[in-house]
């Protein structure tokens, strides 16, 4: 945090963003008023402890909470990346207050290369797989940047425990067919049945989203 910001002027700089989708504290006890549940988000994908030494690339980084956390947990260089630019989300109010060197770029996942941004030892690709038209090509991109012994995160919503039937309503996968989850399937939303959310495209079951990994 910045030594030179007192606990109203970080309020102040928090209420000035357009909107918070990470809950970020920026201040002992300061929390952005994000609608995720980014704390339990930390815990279900299993973040590294110990990022020393790391090249890190956060795509769909929103508000930045995981480029800053893995700056926190010694990332000697993160990269955010999202389709909007900063100061549409909460990203740099929450840079300026954590007086971070985190580093910003607009762009789009189908053109991360490594003749731009060179290779990450760690990419986070978190809840944004399922908002995207082309998947596959997406995670092509990806493979090219992650470094020989990198590793790559992905959080994603899956179809085992919710499907959306033709009435809008959400049916388990094995409601279909007990072996359906074994099969790799993904499920095409072409308008907005999928949280009322109309860039929300493709979610594939658990063993479909590893076979896309598996086929990149």
């Amino acid at each position: 945090m910045s030594k030179h910001l007192s606990v109203s002027e970080i309020e102040g700089l928090i209420a000035e963003a357009p909107y918070w989708h990470h809950r970020i504290e920026l201040a002992p006890g300061i929390f952005t008023p994000g609608m995720q549940d980014t704390q339990a988000l930390l815990q279900q994908v299993s973040f590294p402890e110990d990022l020393s030494g790391k090249r890190v690339l956060d795509i769909g980084a929103r508000d930045g909470f995981f480029s800053f956390e893995a700056e926190r947990r010694g990332a000697s260089e993160v990269v955010a990346l999202d389709n909007v630019p900063p100061h549409l989300t909460g990203f740099n109010v929450a840079h300026k207050i954590l007086d971070s060197n985190v580093k910003w770029i607009t762009g789009n996942v189908y053109d991360v290369n490594p003749s731009d941004l060179g290779h990450f030892d760690l990419v986070l690709f978190l809840g944004v797989i399922y908002h995207l038209r082309h998947p596959l090509l997406a995670l092509d991109r990806i493979y090219e940047i992650v470094s020989e012994s990198g590793e790559l995160i992905i959080e994603s919503h899956v179809i085992d425990g919710g499907l959306v039937d033709k009435s809008g309503n959400w049916r388990n996968l094995k409601d279909y067919h007990e072996e359906l989850p074994n099969l790799a399937l993904a499920q095409f939303y072409p308008k907005s049945e999928l949280g009322n959310d109309e860039t929300s495209k493709w979610a594939p079951n658990l063993t479909g989203l590893c076979g896309w990994v598996d086929a990149a």
